[in-house]
């Protein structure tokens, strides 16, 4: 059948204030809570790790014929991680700002790295990994916009066909996605002193807005008449 690579794009670049929403706790949370010298590097893993998470729920569902639901367990197991998901950028926020009552507001590179949270290393293996790990958990939280995707990919006549569609989804949520992260980024680049104190509580909002809308989503599932 015919797979229309346009109509997915244009879904993902309408879509902003929908991403804005679901995503912009964790995209935006995460990155304030940095303290890379090359800030680059990680958004970019942590995204090309959201959009193939995408590629794999396209895939899946062209395999088993249909979306995969966000019904059951499925769903309760979305929502849970994207709880979990929350809890982590609430930790990060608590953590930068307890730090900020020790820093000395020496800069290095492009940001202060001695607020930096040490699982979101500086050193370029630990930190691009756990971009990588934090990406594909955004990509697996639940959203309708992503699964209205995934319910065309299911139909389509090959694996490659229904991963490339969700790519091509994927790449139209970037612009807003990636304002979201570098906005993270020059959020804790720029603060200093009191203003870094805030950036820490605005991180903590963030992860709090997240674990609502994962149990906002919880809640709805539990109400199904199913497992």
């Amino acid at each position: 059948m015919s797979i229309d690579y346009t109509f997915a794009f244009l879904a993902g670049l309408s879509g902003y204030l929908h991403c804005l929403g679901m995503c912009g706790g964790l995209a935006g949370g995460f990155f304030a809570g940095s303290g890379w010298q090359r800030p680059l590097h990680p958004v970019l893993i942590y995204h090309t790790m959201r959009i193939f998470s995408y590629s794999i729920l396209g895939m899946a569902g062209m395999l088993l014929g249909r979306v995969v639901a966000q019904t059951g367990i499925i769903g309760k197991g979305q929502a849970v991680l994207q709880i979990f998901a929350g809890v982590g950028i609430v930790i990060i926020g608590l953590y930068l700002l307890l730090r900020t009552f020790r820093a000395t507001g020496k800069t290095t590179g492009l940001c202060q790295t001695e607020v930096a949270i040490p699982l979101l290393s500086t050193r370029r293996t630990t930190g691009l990994s756990t971009a990588a790990i934090a990406g594909l958990i955004n990509g697996l939280i639940p959203c309708a916009l992503v699964f209205s995707i995934a319910l065309k990919a299911s139909q389509a006549d090959s694996i490659l066909q229904a991963a490339g569609l969700m790519v091509i989804f994927g790449m139209g949520t970037l612009p807003m996605l990636l304002v979201i992260s570098m906005g993270g980024l020059a959020l804790h680049c720029i603060s200093r002193g009191k203003l870094l104190r805030l950036t820490g509580i605005l991180v903590m909002l963030m992860g709090f807005w997240t674990i609502y809308e994962g149990w906002i989503f919880f809640d709805v599932i539990r109400g199904l008449a199913n497992w």
